[in-house]
């Protein structure tokens, strides 16, 4: 009789052991595949972004829903953290966007001739929010909040949502977990146009200053 008292805290002590190795193995099954939280999703994001300089092959799709028209273009991105950027686009006409962290240009390398846009006009913002999605998830999560975050042993899918009313409805990211890679990113506008981003090739060798900058011989104009 006084034996049973005794032995009840070790039988409780094993039991709570028990839940805890099973709760741990169930959490970890749960980061391994399947429905993550915020705080595990900006885990797996912090190891995939850990590079300050990134250039990546690109192909654009974009879909425009009023005349129901698919556009392609392609080329080459250097993107270079907090915020600078060149997107290099080969077709359907070569241009480029280049923003050096201070001024927004819109280059046109056959006439070597380039529009200045201000840092915070919209279209500098909407190109810099591509680098915080490839380079600064961290930073992204300041106007946009987690829908939806699963991964796979080799991926993870992602939908974002806007915090307060944009033109962008919802994000959509596939990461390649493996290439250490954001491959996909998919823009849905409350307009119903789509604009579809697909990466490879990622080099992450250090980028000179000259990347984000213009030729000597460019003339520039203050856009309107």
């Amino acid at each position: 009789m006084n034996s049973y008292p005794k032995k009840l805290p070790f039988l409780c002590i094993l039991c709570c052991m028990v839940c805890s190795q099973a709760s741990l193995a169930a959490r970890k099954r749960l980061e391994k595949d399947g429905q993550l939280s915020v705080t595990q999703t900006q885990r797996v994001i912090a190891k995939v972004q850990g590079q300050s300089n990134l250039s990546l092959d690109f192909t654009q799709k974009i879909y425009k829903s009023l005349r129901k028209r698919n556009i392609e273009n392609y080329g080459k991105v250097y993107f270079k953290k907090p915020s600078y950027f060149r997107w290099v686009f080969r077709r359907p006409q070569r241009e480029e966007w280049v923003y050096n962290g201070k001024s927004l240009f819109h280059f046109f390398p056959k006439k070597s001739y380039a529009h200045k846009y201000s840092a915070k006009a919209k279209r500098g913002k909407e190109l810099r929010e591509l680098v915080d999605l490839v380079l600064n998830f961290q930073a992204l999560l300041k106007d946009y909040k987690i829908k939806s975050s699963v991964q796979t042993i080799e991926s993870l899918n992602i939908v974002l949502l806007p915090k307060k009313k944009l033109d962008v409805e919802k994000v959509a990211l596939d990461v390649n977990k493996k290439k250490s890679i954001l491959e996909k990113l998919i823009l849905y506008f409350v307009d119903g146009n789509i604009t579809t981003f697909e990466f490879s090739n990622p080099v992450t060798s250090k980028l000179v200053p000259s990347t984000f900058s213009l030729p000597a011989k460019t003339k520039v104009s203050e856009a309107i």
